[in-house]
């Protein structure tokens, strides 16, 4: 007998029941006890409970947990439970995009017949993937998990036995993450992985850059790029411990999670000579961006303009058009030291300026930079000289240090290191 015979022949046996004996139970006076017509009910509901049970498992189990609300609507189910899930978490803010049936997955993960799939019997009748996109905000006092943009691709399956689409249980799934795509989201800014305090912190970085355009001496701002300076953000806040400790900042960018950040960006003024002194030329700049956790509203906190032009949006070739060779007086001051150090013994076969190395000279020695005064901008007076030589028969190289006099705009030399020949010119 399978379960559902089972359940008929209970009914059928308490509906045998003479009715004369119910009839005879309700003369019964109450003595403080359960009537029989409660006792019939509860061991109807009882029964009907383990024969449920009973009808359910027999075949396949479909479980789901308290965040769960499934429907006959996968995609409708994705949406209750994301939305159970942020109400039940320590949630600040929190808005759901969109959500549809990715069926290039869902092919995907039914063409690989794996165990899984096979185990579980997925067909394209009983298995589908839904991808969601939402954006939260967590309550940082109760939750470590990472503010904004999410996206996840969750596995349905078809429950036939209460026709609703369920959330498959399996840990691996839980990881299964596609980053954020922006399919259901215009408020983005087009950034792949990019969470709301990215987004925001960059707006207002940028709004600030385009709010210089309406300085009575700037006629007009071409914004060449900006970006986030992981290096940077740890070199302000390794060295600020004063102002962190007062202003609050935290910056764990590997997750996503912070207050303060910094911006590097590269843009080209042109200047009213009428109303100023400043030259027309490429500039960079950092902007030091701080959120304010009561109102969640970002603003620059400060803007450092004295820093080195960096080349990240715009190639040295692209700002000087005119085809000359723009750091001949740098190369001539470097290869000059060398012909003066090593005389007649030395055998140049070439130098060049090297920006990898003159960068990485000016992020990583702030205090020399700062007492110095160099600059790799539109008045730039620092670069690094890559030399290649022989000296007494052997071959070697060099990095040469020169910085150019302001009053004079003669290069010289300031410093030198010897590094292993890269074979450029040998």
């Amino acid at each position: 007998m399978d379960s559902r015979e089972l359940s008929i022949s209970i009914l059928d046996a308490l509906n045998d029941i003479d009715d004369k004996y119910i009839a005879h139970a309700g003369q019964v006076k109450p003595r403080r006890m359960v009537s029989l017509r409660s006792v019939l009910i509860a061991a109807v509901v009882a029964m009907l409970a383990v024969v449920s049970a009973i009808a359910v498992y027999s075949s396949k189990s479909y479980s789901y947990d308290r965040y769960q609300d499934p429907t006959d609507d996968p995609v409708e189910s994705v949406l209750n439970l994301i939305e159970r899930k942020n109400f039940n978490n320590p949630v600040i803010q929190f808005e759901i995009y969109g959500a549809a049936i990715d069926e290039e997955e869902t092919a995907r993960v039914l063409s690989e017949e794996t165990e899984l799939v096979k185990e579980q019997e997925w067909n394209e009748d009983n298995f589908v993937v839904v991808y969601a996109e939402y954006y939260q905000i967590f309550y940082k006092v109760s939750s470590a998990d990472d503010d904004g943009y999410q996206a996840d691709r969750f596995w349905m399956e078809y429950d036939p036995v209460n026709d609703i689409w369920v959330l498959y249980d399996n840990s691996e799934i839980g990881d299964y993450s596609p980053g954020y795509l922006g399919i259901f989201d215009e408020t983005g800014v087009g950034h792949e992985g990019w969470c709301k305090d990215d987004v925001d912190s960059y707006n207002v970085a940028m709004a600030y850059l385009e709010g210089l355009a309406s300085k009575d001496y700037v006629n007009s701002i071409e914004i060449l790029g900006c970006e986030s300076d992981d290096e940077k953000i740890d070199s302000v806040m390794s060295s600020n411990y004063t102002l962190e400790n007062v202003r609050g900042w935290y910056n764990y960018y590997a997750i996503r999670v912070y207050n303060f950040t910094v911006y590097y960006t590269e843009y080209y003024v042109d200047y009213d000579e009428s109303l100023t002194d400043l030259e027309d030329g490429y500039y960079a700049m950092w902007l030091w961006m701080e959120k304010d956790e009561n109102t969640g509203v970002w603003s620059c906190y400060y803007a450092d303009t004295d820093q080195p032009f960096e080349y990240i949006f715009i190639s040295y070739s692209e700002i000087e058009s005119d085809g000359t060779q723009p750091d001949e007086n740098a190369i001539n001051a470097a290869t000059s030291w060398l012909e003066e150090t090593y005389g007649s013994e030395i055998t140049i076969y070439g130098a060049e300026v090297d920006y990898d190395q003159t960068r990485t000279v000016l992020r990583f020695n702030s205090f020399t930079v700062y007492l110095r005064g160099w600059n790799l901008g539109a008045d730039k007076n620092f670069l690094v000289v890559y030399a290649e030589y022989s000296l007494d028969g052997v071959d070697k190289a060099m990095y040469i240090w020169v910085e150019k006099n302001e009053e004079t705009e003669e290069w010289s030399y300031y410093f030198s290191v010897e590094t292993h020949p890269g074979g450029l010119y040998a």
